[in-house]
């Protein structure tokens, strides 16, 4: 599987998301984004080039050849609204994703479901991970994916990345082992 990867997020790209979106991401996330600003993970063969232009340029997310693509700072604000827009006339399940940022497409079952880390526990440092289905399913029925994003992509590192090429798995070491040194 290949993989493609943005450069590296400036601490002002974080910062101006981050009053975008009103909320201050977690570090493990925030070391992600230092690492690479966005990230296209498991792309089929023979997608690559198509992947490599059109998630980073498009709001089509659902047409992507990829099973995750996790979103960079400057498509973080759009992307949420896109993924609000799915729940516009769902009040309960509303009401729980305003306590969520949205922050990577799940390409793999290609029916718009996201990935989002969940903020409604403000006295947190991390924020769990959860999987949001698109409708009638929702977001409470389901228990969080991860207890935080470091958790959640290192366990997409380990089943990803043992097919992946050297550079992606460089990129990935990078990560895990910054953000272990902070911790």
């Amino acid at each position: 599987m290949l993989n493609y990867f943005l450069p590296p997020a400036t601490e002002q790209q974080i910062a101006e998301c981050e009053k975008l979106l009103g909320v201050r991401l977690p570090q493990s996330y925030r070391t992600f984004l230092l690492c690479t600003n966005g990230a296209v993970i498991g792309i089929q063969e023979g997608e690559y080039e198509l992947v490599k232009i059109r998630p980073f340029n498009s709001n089509k997310w659902d047409e992507a050849e990829a099973i995750y693509i996790i979103m960079s700072t400057d498509k973080l604000f759009n992307f949420r609204k896109e993924c609000f827009a799915y729940y516009n006339e769902d009040g309960e399940n509303i009401k729980h994703l305003k306590k969520m940022i949205p922050f990577c497409y799940d390409g793999a079952a290609g029916t718009g479901d996201f990935y989002a880390l969940d903020f409604s526990d403000p006295s947190s440092s991390d924020y769990p991970v959860q999987k949001v289905y698109l409708p009638p399913s929702g977001v409470k029925e389901y228990p969080p994916e991860s207890n935080s994003f470091f958790e959640w992509i290192e366990s997409i590192f380990n089943d990803i990345f043992e097919e992946s090429d050297d550079a992606s798995r460089i990129i990935m070491e990078r990560y895990l082992n910054s953000y272990r040194k902070r911790i």
